[in-house]
């Protein structure tokens, strides 16, 4: 992680709320990676971003994943949230 972190000269993290919606991101300009081998399921491959999508499909949210070689990353959650949930 020490290495990618290195890489990193720009990182930008959101969190907002719209109506019923938690909205979530990470964003960077890292080395960035394939983001298609996290869509397939490889046993060793990518097991953290996803078990990130399996939890958040576990609360009915959505994860997103974009990343090109050589210009970073963003990572989008987008979460349902009720009024019962908001203290």
């Amino acid at each position: 992680i020490w290495e990618y972190l290195q890489k990193m000269q720009q990182k930008q993290i959101t969190l907002m709320q719209k109506k019923a919606v938690l909205f979530f991101s990470i964003c960077d300009n890292g080395v960035g990676f394939h983001s298609s081998k996290i869509h397939k399921h490889h046993k060793h491959a990518c097991l953290g971003l996803y078990g990130m999508r399996e939890r958040i499909a576990g609360i009915n949210g959505k994860f997103l994943v974009n990343s090109t070689i050589g210009e970073g990353t963003c990572l989008e959650i987008k979460v349902p949230i009720s009024s019962a949930d908001i203290k």
